[in-house]
C-alpha cells in the first residue's frame, strides 16, 4: 500500500472516530488497544502494513526448493543497489539481513523498500542473533561483512588477499575459509613457489601468493567473535522436548491448548536464527 494511501486512511479513521474534531481528547494510539485495556480495538493501518512487510521478509529469508521465485529476483535487486562506502564487492554481497552492509533504499522498488525499512524500524527491528548455533550453521554463514565479527574485520574485507580469496579461491562462507585453514600443509614453506600440494592447487586456481592468502585466512577468521567461531565448541544444553511433546505443540495453538515451553536454544538452521522486535543491544 502506498504511503499516501496509508496516511489518507489513517486520517479518515481519526476523523470518523472524533467526529471531525481537529484535536483528539486522548492519544490516538490508545484506540488500537483491546476494549479490555480501555481501547476501541481499531485496526492500525500502519501496523497492518508493517505486519505484511514482516511476512514478506519471513518468506524472503526462507531457503531451499520451496522458496518463492520472487525472492530470488528480490535478492538480486538488493545486491545491485549498494552504497559507495563501505565498498562491498559484488562477490561479497550475499544477504544484507545477515551481513553488515545495507542496500540503498531510495533506488529499490516500493515493496522491497518497505521490507528493508520495516526490518530496520525500531519497533520491528530484525536481527540474526541466535542464542547458540551448531558448528554446521556457523560454517554456513557468509564470511564477508560477518554479522558477528569484530571491527577488525572491516580492514580485511577488501584487502588484496581478501579479493583473491573471493575471486580465485571461491571463499563465500565461514566454512569455505575454514577448509583453507585446515588443509594439509605438509612440507609447506612461506614462498611464492612453495611445492606443497595445497599451494600447487591454489596456483592452478590463479593465486600468485598462496602462502599470503593462507595467512590472511587465519587473520580473517580470528576476527569472528567466539560465539560465531566454528573452531570453538559451545556447551549446548541437554534439555529438549520429547517427540510426543513436539507433536502436541504442533497443534496446540490451533486448538487453543497450552504450549509446552521448548528449552532448547541451539539453532540448527540459518533460517531459524532470525529475530524480530530486537533492540539495539540485543
Amino acid at each position: 500500500m502506498p504511503k499516501e494511501t496509508e496516511e489518507y486512511l489513517d486520517k479518515r479513521i481519526k476523523s470518523f472516530v472524533w467526529e471531525g474534531r481537529s484535536k483528539a481528547p486522548i492519544d490516538h494510539e490508545i484506540l488500537f488497544l483491546p476494549i479490555e485495556q480501555g481501547g476501541k480495538n481499531l485496526l492500525s493501518i500502519k501496523d497492518r502494513n508493517s505486519a505484511i512487510a514482516i511476512k514478506s521478509l519471513k518468506t524472503f529469508l526462507t531457503t531451499g526448493e520451496d522458496r518463492a521465485k520472487w525472492c530470488n529476483l528480490a535478492a538480486k535487486g538488493l545486491r545491485k543497489e549498494v552504497p559507495d562506502k563501505p565498498k562491498v564487492e559484488e562477490s561479497a554481497r550475499i544477504n544484507p539481513f545477515i551481513q553488515t552492509w545495507a542496500p540503498l533504499q531510495k533506488k529499490l522498488p516500493r515493496p522491497l523498500k518497505r521490507m528493508v525499512k520495516t526490518a530496520k524500524k525500531f519497533k520491528f527491528r530484525l536481527k540474526f542473533d541466535a542464542l547458540a548455533l551448531t558448528k554446521e550453521v556457523k560454517e554456513e554463514l557468509p564470511l564477508w561483512f560477518h554479522n558477528g565479527a569484530k571491527k577488525d574485520l572491516g580492514r580485511h574485507n577488501n584487502s588484496v588477499c581478501a579479493k583473491c580469496l573471493r575471486n580465485k579461491h571461491g571463499v563465500r562462507s565461514v566454512g569455505d575459509i575454514l577448509m583453507i585453514i585446515e588443509r594439509n600443509y605438509y612440507r609447506h614453506s612461506r614462498r611464492r613457489n612453495c611445492a606443497c600440494e595445497s599451494c600447487k592447487l591454489d596456483r592452478i586456481k590463479g593465486c600468485e601468493y598462496p602462502y599470503k592468502c593462507q595467512e590472511e585466512a587465519v587473520k580473517i577468521l580470528d576476527c569472528i567473535n567466539e560465539k560465531w567461531d566454528p573452531r570453538l565448541e559451545v556447551n549446548q544444553p541437554d534439555a529438549e522436548l520429547t517427540d510426543e511433546e513436539l507433536t502436541r505443540n504442533s497443534t496446540a495453538i490451533d486448538e487453543k491448548e497450552e504450549v509446552i515451553f521448548d528449552p532448547k536454544v541451539t539453532t540448527n538452521r540459518v533460517v531459524d536464527g532470525y529475530r524480530v522486535f530486537c533492540n539495539e543491544t540485543s
